[in-house]
């Protein structure tokens, strides 16, 4: 089964949610509209909270729908 317009875990989604992420970072860097907003279990991993302080630092506004434990709650806007 592949999943297109799905991120399935674990194989897939942390590798382009740092792609996403990255591609955000450029849009609001050339003055274009950009945000992240996403659904997810937890947020753990140490990449993926790095990637979120970059995001966040870059001035893209992330949103996250965290059901579980986060490590960069202080970031988002949950």
């Amino acid at each position: 089964i592949k999943f297109k317009p799905l991120l399935v875990s674990p194989n897939e989604m942390k590798g382009k949610f740092l792609q996403l992420m990255d591609n955000e970072i450029k849009n609001h860097l050339a003055g274009k509209p950009a945000w992240v907003k996403m659904k997810i279990n937890h947020i753990t991993e140490p990449k993926m909270v790095q990637k979120i302080y970059e995001t966040v630092e870059a001035g893209v506004k992330v949103e996250a729908l965290v059901r579980g434990n986060c490590r960069a709650r202080q970031l988002l806007t949950c």
